[in-house]
C-alpha cells in the first residue's frame, strides 16, 4: 500500500488560525520543462494560502522566471550564466564558491520550516546547505529524472546519496514510489505519493474530427522519443489522411528536422517553437503522442486528458497509472517505431474511438485537479512542521 496525503480539507478557520509556513524550494532552473511548470503551478497555489516562500535555483534563468517574480517569490540563484553546462559552472572555482556562501547566507537568513528540492542536481546542491543551515525538515521531490541515474554503480550511489541528504521524500507517481523503495528498502527518509496536478479547464477538443491533427509537446531531448515518432510517421501508410506537429525546443532539434528532411516527411511533419500555451493546441488537436523512453507523470498527458484527448504513449514511468492500454488510450512498448507506427495509424483511422477514449480522460482528470493536490502538500508540511508552526 502506497502512503498518500490525506485529501482532508481544511477550513478556512483552521488555516487563518495558524501562522504561515515558511518554505525553501529548490530547482535547477525554471526552464519550462514539465518539473518546473509544476512547481510554478503549486507555488501559486501555495502563495494564494498565506505560505511564505523563497525559490533558490541552480541557475538564476529561464522562462518561468519572470511569472515567479510576479507573483512576489524571491528567486536566488548559484550561479547567474544563460549559456553554460552544469560541468563547466563546477570547474569556475571562484564562481561556484562565491554562489554557494551567498545561498547558504540567505538560508540561513531566511529560516524556513522545511526545504523541498525537485530535480537531482538541485537536491546535491541544496540538501547539504540546508542541513548546514539546521534545516530538519529537507523533503526530496523524486521525479522521472532519476531513472537514468539507475544505468551505473556510480549513478545509484548518487542517489543513495541523495537520499541520505533527505529527511522525506514525495514521489509524483506510482512507478516512481515502487523504484525508490527497491532501491533503498526501509531507508531513512519516508517516501510518499503526491501526484502532478493539473488546472480543470471548460473547454474541450474534438478529438473525432478529420483528418486529425497528432500532436507531441516535448522539449527536444534524446530521451523524448522524437526519432522514434518520425521512423514512426515513415512507416505509415501514406494515404492515410493525417499531420504531425511537434512543439518545443532543445538540443535535439536540429536532429530531428534532419531526420524528417531525409525520410521526405516535411508534408507530414511540422516542428513548432515551445507554446507557452499548451492547452490552446491540444483543443485544436485529435491525438497527443508521447513516444517517451523515460517519465515521470507526465505533463503533456494530463492536459491532453484535460480537455478530452485520447493519448498514444509509451508504457514507461507512471504513464500507465494515467493511461489503460484500450480504454483511454493505447500503449506501446519504448524504442519501438513499428509499434507505434501501428498504433497511431489504429487512432487515426477510427474517430469514434478517439471520441470515447476522449471522454474517459475528461472523467479521470478530476482527481489530479490542483485544489486536491495543494491539500496534500499543505498536509504534508502542515504534519511535518507540527501543528503549531514556530515563529
Amino acid at each position: 500500500m502506497i502512503p498518500e496525503v490525506s485529501r482532508k480539507v481544511e477550513n478556512s478557520a483552521e488555516r487563518s488560525s495558524e501562522k504561515a509556513v515558511r518554505i525553501a524550494f529548490c530547482i535547477d532552473s525554471l526552464d519550462a520543462g514539465g518539473a518546473e511548470k509544476q512547481l510554478a503551478s503549486l507555488l501559486t497555489h501555495l502563495m494564494d494560502r498565506g505560505c511564505e516562500i523563497q525559490v533558490y535555483t541552480v541557475w538564476r534563468k529561464g522562462a518561468l522566471l519572470p511569472q515567479i517574480l510576479d507573483l512576489g517569490i524571491p528567486v536566488y540563484g548559484c550561479f547567474e550564466a544563460h549559456e553554460r553546462s552544469f560541468k563547466h559552472a563546477l570547474l569556475s572555482v571562484k564562481e561556484k564558491s562565491v554562489g554557494i556562501v551567498r545561498l547558504y547566507r540567505q538560508l540561513r537568513a531566511f529560516n524556513p520550516h522545511l526545504i523541498q528540492a525537485w530535480l537531482p542536481r538541485s537536491q546535491a546542491l541544496f540538501m547539504p546547505l540546508a542541513a548546514l543551515s539546521g534545516i530538519r525538515i529537507r523533503i526530496a521531490n523524486r521525479r522521472g529524472s532519476y531513472s537514468s541515474y539507475r544505468r551505473s554503480l556510480a549513478g545509484k550511489l548518487f542517489l543513495y546519496y541523495l537520499n541520505c541528504l533527505a529527511s522525506n521524500t514525495t514521489a509524483n507517481s506510482e512507478s516512481e514510489f515502487r523504484e525508490a523503495r527497491q532501491e533503498f528498502g526501509r531507508s531513512r527518509s519516508p517516501l510518499v505519493l503526491v501526484k502532478n496536478g493539473i488546472n480543470f479547464v471548460d473547454e474541450r477538443a474534438r478529438p473525432r474530427s478529420s483528418p486529425p491533427r497528432v500532436v507531441m509537446l516535448a522539449n527536444f531531448l534524446s530521451y523524448k522519443g522524437h526519432s522514434d515518432l518520425v521512423q514512426a510517421v515513415a512507416l505509415i501508410d501514406r494515404n492515410l489522411r493525417f499531420c504531425i506537429e511537434l512543439y518545443g525546443s532543445g538540443p535535439e532539434r536540429d536532429k530531428v528536422a534532419d531526420l524528417i528532411q531525409a525520410l521526405d516527411l516535411n508534408s507530414l511533419v511540422t516542428i513548432y517553437d515551445f507554446t507557452d500555451d499548451p492547452l490552446k493546441v491540444l483543443e485544436q488537436a485529435q491525438l497527443l503522442v508521447l513516444p517517451s523512453h523515460t517519465e515521470g507523470l507526465p505533463n503533456a498527458i494530463l492536459e491532453a486528458m484535460a480537455v478530452g484527448l485520447p493519448v498514444v504513449a509509451t508504457e514507461v514511468g507512471g504513464v500507465s497509472s494515467l493511461i489503460s492500454d484500450g480504454t483511454n488510450g493505447l500503449l506501446v512498448p519504448p524504442g519501438n517505431p513499428e509499434a507505434l507506427a501501428r498504433a497511431m495509424a489504429f487512432m487515426v483511422q477510427n474517430p469514434e474511438l478517439r471520441k470515447r477514449m476522449g471522454d474517459v480522460n475528461r472523467e479521470k482528470i478530476v482527481q489530479y485537479r490542483w485544489p486536491i493536490i495543494v491539500q496534500q502538500y499543505e498536509r504534508l508540511h502542515r504534519d511535518l512542521v507540527g501543528p503549531a508552526v514556530p515563529e
